[in-house]
């Protein structure tokens, strides 16, 4: 399902969205602008999760590794990332 919005934009914004489009003509000013979105929506949800590990180290929630330990953390992680692959698990 697609709705259709009207946006207002700076004068200087809207000429460089129409050089941009003029110079990528595969893009459209709808895939520009959900392209646009999903980049801030991420950006978004990195901070948060940034924040969010950044208290957890604040309040001593993680585990330090060295070099003994480190292989085996390796090894875990390339075998549970096996396991999903096998599973056909991307996320």
């Amino acid at each position: 399902m697609t709705t259709q919005r009207s946006i207002e934009l700076p004068d200087h914004l809207v000429k460089q969205l129409d050089e941009y489009l003029k110079d990528h003509p595969g893009k459209t000013l709808s895939s520009l602008v959900t392209e646009a979105l999903e980049m801030k929506l991420k950006q978004e949800m990195l901070q948060q999760e940034i924040s969010i590990g950044v208290e957890q180290v604040k309040q001593g929630a993680y585990t330090e590794y060295d070099d003994e330990s480190l292989p085996t953390l390796l090894e875990k992680i390339k075998a549970n990332g096996r396991k999903r692959l096998a599973q056909g698990d991307r996320a």
